[in-house]
């Protein structure tokens, strides 16, 4: 059993993005990566993929979004190791829609849940397009802790 330590980091170069796209679909995640993404993961020590995430960039905010680990190696916390490890990208534009029962995850890496009318409007509409298609998600903003300030 590998450590989290064991777990190589890496944000991929444009030329590496359509490993996610190969990720995602071997895999049968739903998820697409564009060329001004962001996407970090999470590599075995034989280089194979197994955690990923996107930042979607945006004109006035950032979508963290795909976040995946491969089954067999879920509830082991490397979805939490790989947004800790991505979390100097985050600012308090970056949103994320998780599904509910994933708030906890996403709270203890910054995201606060947030009501609609403290949401950019093209981040809610994105997110009322995903909630009238029946997902039961949250919406969430990435809150810089007073922790992380920096006199």
């Amino acid at each position: 059993m590998l450590s989290l330590q064991d777990y190589r980091f890496e944000w991929l170069t444009s030329e590496q993005l359509p490993l996610a796209g190969k990720f995602y679909q071997h895999h049968g995640i739903r998820g697409k990566v564009g060329r001004r993404d962001q996407c970090a993961v999470l590599r075995q020590p034989d280089s194979t993929i197994v955690a990923i995430a996107v930042i979607k960039q945006k004109d006035q905010y950032n979508l963290l979004n795909h976040v995946a680990v491969i089954k067999a190696l879920r509830r082991k916390g490397l979805a939490s190791h790989l947004l800790s490890l991505m979390a100097c990208q985050f600012n308090t534009n970056t949103y994320c829609f998780p599904f509910t029962y994933l708030e906890t995850l996403y709270m203890q890496h910054g995201f606060v849940k947030i009501k609609e009318s403290q949401a950019l409007d093209t981040v809610v509409k994105r997110f009322q397009v995903y909630v009238n298609h029946g997902r039961d998600i949250l919406l969430m903003r990435y809150q810089v802790s007073d922790d992380s300030i920096k006199v």
